[in-house]
């Protein structure tokens, strides 16, 4: 499956987008400014807006049990967890801190 370039708010460093990552193994997940690569968390309000790919309805950010991100569509019921959609930060960004390197 193809991983999606997600983007969080404007990072405080360099003011440009961030993208979001997962950055470490239980899918905690934080962004990174696409300029300098420095990393930080990222709240549930930050997360984008996504659309069921399922049934083109817009789904619900929520935080599940195991206190990952994920998505519900209210329509058809399906629910994705962030950290299964995007990539990991080693894909894109050099280690910066957040992140524990394994």
């Amino acid at each position: 499956m193809s991983k999606l370039e997600l983007y969080g708010s404007v990072s405080r460093c360099c003011f440009r987008p961030s993208q979001i990552v997962v950055s470490r193994d239980g899918g905690f997940v934080s962004q990174n400014c696409t300029a300098c690569g420095r990393s930080r968390k990222i709240s549930l309000t930050e997360l984008p807006k996504l659309v069921c790919k399922h049934c083109r309805r817009p789904m619900k950010k929520c935080v599940k049990l195991n206190k990952n991100y994920a998505y519900t569509c209210s329509s058809c019921g399906r629910s994705v967890e962030l950290r299964s959609i995007i990539p990991h930060w080693s894909e894109e960004f050099e280690y910066s801190g957040l992140a524990i390197d394994t």
